[in-house]
């Protein structure tokens, strides 16, 4: 009985080693969440393009053509009507979430609450073009009001364009 007692026991104390040693699932979430993205040499040519989301954040390409998501710690006026912005780098050059941007004409730069790889920004929808169909009715809807007000001039008729 003593016998099959020891043997259990090596196994036993094996198995406690290897629960001990193995990390959990939760762990190796941790583990994988990292924070610590960047774009190298942003500051010498590594931006390749950016689109903003907003007054909320923004997505930037870097010139490996890896898009990447910044939000920023409170909304970020002007960004969505600005046509260039300047990127505040860390002192190594490298843009990451201590960073921020700059927009023309607004006195404070947006710091970047987070920064993360992201999917490329959904695509923009194209403006509608008018065809020559909606061409021709607006053609004979100024035709009816001509008829319509005979004595009016064209320049004090109605605009329809808006």
């Amino acid at each position: 009985m003593s016998a099959c007692i020891s043997k259990r026991i090596p196994g036993a104390m094996l198995l406690l080693v290897w629960l001990v040693a193995t990390p959990s699932a939760a762990e190796e979430a941790k583990a994988d969440k990292r924070t610590d993205y960047s774009i190298p040499f942003a500051d010498h040519h590594g931006i390749r393009d950016w689109r903003e989301d907003g007054e909320k954040g923004i997505w930037i390409q870097a010139a490996s053509r890896e898009w990447y998501y910044a939000t920023f710690m409170s909304p970020c006026i002007g960004l969505p009507f600005a046509l260039g912005i300047g990127f505040v780098t860390e002192p190594g050059g490298q843009l990451n979430r201590f960073s921020s941007i700059r927009v023309p004409n607004e006195p404070m730069r947006c710091y970047f609450r987070d920064f993360k790889p992201s999917d490329p920004p959904p695509k923009r929808a194209p403006k509608k073009k008018s065809s020559i169909k909606d061409q021709d009715k607006n053609k004979k809807e100024e035709a009816k009001g001509a008829q319509e007000y005979p004595n009016r001039r064209a320049e004090d008729a109605p605009s329809t364009d808006r």
